[in-house]
């Protein structure tokens, strides 16, 4: 989806999820690199740590999708 976004210039922000950080040392199943792994065919992605943060990036994340036509990755780090 990433890639199809960028080559079509399609201006995307996508947002996932990552685990509880207190899960992260353990290796638990769907985690791992997530913005290394969209860094290649993202114009820009970062993981959201503080709620507090949410209405900054969001607005950063959809700027940055329209100035050129390319997909914006958020990740939202679950913290307790």
């Amino acid at each position: 989806m990433l890639y199809n976004s960028k080559t079509g210039g399609v201006p995307l922000v996508i947002t996932t999820g990552q685990n509880d950080t207190r899960l992260l040392q353990y290796d638990p199943h769907l985690s791992g690199d997530i913005l290394g792994i969209a860094k290649p065919h993202t114009k820009w992605s970062t993981e959201l740590v503080h709620a507090a943060d949410i209405p900054t990036v969001m607005q950063r994340a959809f700027k940055m999708a329209l100035q050129p036509l390319w997909p914006v990755l958020v990740s939202i780090l679950k913290m307790c």
